[in-house]
């Protein structure tokens, strides 16, 4: 047994579908969460990876207290080491392109639990497009986490992953002369007055590389809210009713 990193690379690197996928064995993330995940492969992610800390998931079952904060600790810890934007790199619940696991598990090298840092690490290295997704997710026990064991296991492969950078143990411009360009995706979004609601929606399409937003001259903080989220924000004044013209056209 040389570890759970060690296992999912092995079995992705064997994986001859287009798509490759993995999860957890005691399935804390439904499998129905496919319905999600393959759309997004299918048009042009390359990597797509379910988020417990986005606001659309749902909590079922939360872990004990302690592993929350440990695992919070650990993403904030990895987030200033490596500069990743991901929320929760830990959720055991991904999905890639085949191209996309093939370059990227290829260039892996931890065994350990950490092996999901180190893989989104890659594919932001090499550029490629990420999304998250929500999950409804529900903590099952017993963990094979032990407590205090994994975590400072898992704090030594950060410093690894760090080392394996400086020394250039990863391939990466080799690596991105592999892989095939993609089709930018975007995210139309019609709104006006809509500043309760709005975050939630943004958060819903992170996943495009472009969000556009059409407001029709909303007059509370939802323009705000949508630059706050790096939307472009079109003004366009309607001239009737909003909600009719927004579902039937002017």
């Amino acid at each position: 047994n040389q570890g759970k990193g060690a296992a999912v690379r092995t079995g992705v690197l064997s994986a001859k579908g287009a798509v490759v996928c993995f999860t957890d064995a005691d399935l804390s993330t439904p499998l129905d969460t496919l319905s999600r995940m393959l759309p997004l492969l299918a048009n042009g992610r390359d990597v797509v990876i379910g988020s417990r800390a986005l606001a659309e998931s749902e909590l079922a079952v939360r872990q004990h207290p302690v592993r929350e904060l440990m695992g919070k600790t650990f993403n904030r810890i990895l987030r200033v080491m490596f500069s990743l934007r991901f929320r929760d790199t830990q959720c055991g619940f991904k999905g890639f392109r085949r191209e996309a696991a093939q370059t990227i598990f290829s260039q892996a090298r931890l065994n350990g639990f950490s092996f999901d840092v180190e893989i989104l690490l890659l594919a932001q290295r090499l550029g490629l497009s990420i999304a998250e997704i929500p999950v409804r997710w529900r903590n099952v026990q017993p963990s094979k986490v032990r407590v205090p064991v994994h975590p400072w296991q898992m704090y030594r492969e950060l410093w690894a992953i760090r080392r394996n950078l400086r020394l250039g143990v990863y391939q990466l411009e080799r690596a991105r002369i592999t892989m095939s360009p993609r089709q930018r995706l975007s995210a139309v979004v019609l709104t006006k007055n809509e500043e309760h609601r709005i975050a939630r929606c943004l958060e819903s399409v992170r996943w495009a590389d472009e969000i556009v937003v059409v407001d029709g001259m909303s007059t509370d903080r939802t323009v705000e809210i949508c630059e706050r989220y790096g939307a472009k924000v079109i003004s366009h004044p309607f001239s009737g009713s909003f909600g009719e013209e927004r579902n039937v056209g002017a």
